[in-house]
């Protein structure tokens, strides 16, 4: 009777050393799939926070783009810019007044309403930047006044540009 031949996976034979490789082996694999859902959810917080700061932005330009209009419809003139020219700075005179005024302008970064002699007031979010401010008067001789309105702002990284346009539905 001749004895089997050993084979090399007998599970009986044990090799020295064997157990100190499986063992590398397993931390390697696991410190790849830490690392993996590590920045997985590095990724998932910062397109969170690209999010909430885009999600700013477009609510401070609709604010903005609404109290603008809004201003504009009701004005019984446009004092600045003048018909063809740009600014940065829209002076309104309300219809009903004759020497109040509404000026919306671009000061570090914060676009600002001034109403009458009350001090300049903040229209947008805290956490929003204004980067441009401008106001180009298109109106045509003896029609309603228009004007066309562009602003950019930023908040992070995030940065966007509005382009709005509206009319004055008051006499020029």
């Amino acid at each position: 009777m001749v004895p089997a031949p050993m084979s090399r996976f007998n599970p009986n034979h044990n090799i020295q050393g064997t157990a100190l490789l499986e063992l590398i082996v397993y931390f390697g694999i696991a410190a790849s799939i830490s690392l993996a859902i590590l920045l997985l959810g590095t990724q998932m917080i910062a397109a969170k926070n690209k999010i909430v700061r885009l999600e700013a932005i477009e609510r401070s330009g609709r604010l903005m783009g609404t109290l603008i209009t809004s201003k504009i419809r009701n004005a019984q003139s446009i004092n600045t810019p003048l018909g063809g020219a740009t600014s940065t700075t829209l002076a309104l005179r309300p219809a009903g007044t004759s020497t109040e005024s509404v000026t919306f302008s671009l000061s570090q970064n914060r676009i600002e309403i001034t109403e009458g002699s009350m001090p300049p007031r903040r229209i947008i979010d805290s956490a929003v930047e204004a980067r441009t401010l401008e106001f180009r008067n298109i109106s045509e001789p003896n029609a309603a006044g228009a004007v066309r309105i562009s602003f950019t702002l930023k908040s992070g990284g995030v940065q966007k540009q509005f382009r709005l346009t509206a009319t004055m539905y008051g006499k020029n």
